[in-house]
């Protein structure tokens, strides 16, 4: 019985990648701990040992390639990527399988504009409500002055409606 042996030749990473080919520390460890996992399971076509670091190293290369990854939004789409992969793989997955398992981003939580009203805007708001004050007369249930007007008692209880009645200029 003759065992065979698997020669690996080392390959080196092009050094003439941009700096924005390669993604932050938090994407590398967040590969190398995924491949990690996906190395314990043994799938068919999983690399050998003596070159998984290179693989995480293509890994993050091919994901760094072109991408903003921001860690607050994209952290747990990683998590949830690697272990989609975990559970679906029959197969060591290709950075391609990755991005595929990586659920879409979050939509962006915007804020609606708080209104912030001046002194200015709250004192023109003032005016322009007593200005409709004198045009018209609105009288709320239970008022004393729509009891007064109508004749009723305040003792009846409030008026079945409310009235509104202009005035002529």
């Amino acid at each position: 019985m003759t065992s065979q042996t698997r020669t690996v030749t080392p390959i080196t990473l092009a050094q003439k990648n941009s700096p924005s080919s390669q993604p932050p520390a938090w994407v590398n460890r967040a590969i190398a701990a995924g491949l990690q996992r996906l190395t314990v399971l043994s799938l068919e076509g999983t690399p050998a040992r003596d070159v998984i670091s290179l693989t995480a190293a293509v890994w993050g290369q091919t994901l760094g390639n072109g991408k903003v990854w921001v860690e607050r939004r994209d952290a747990p789409r990683f998590e949830v990527a690697f272990e989609t992969l975990c559970r679906t793989c029959r197969r060591w997955p290709a950075p391609a399988d990755f991005l595929a398992a990586l659920p879409a981003c979050p939509p962006d939580r915007t804020e609606e504009p708080r209104r912030i009203e001046s002194a200015e805007s709250k004192a023109r708001t003032q005016k322009i409500i007593d200005d409709l004050s004198k045009h018209f007369s609105v009288k709320a249930p239970g008022a004393p002055a729509a009891a007064a007007e109508t004749g009723a008692d305040a003792a009846d209880g409030p008026p079945e409606r409310q009235t509104v009645t202009q005035e002529s200029d």
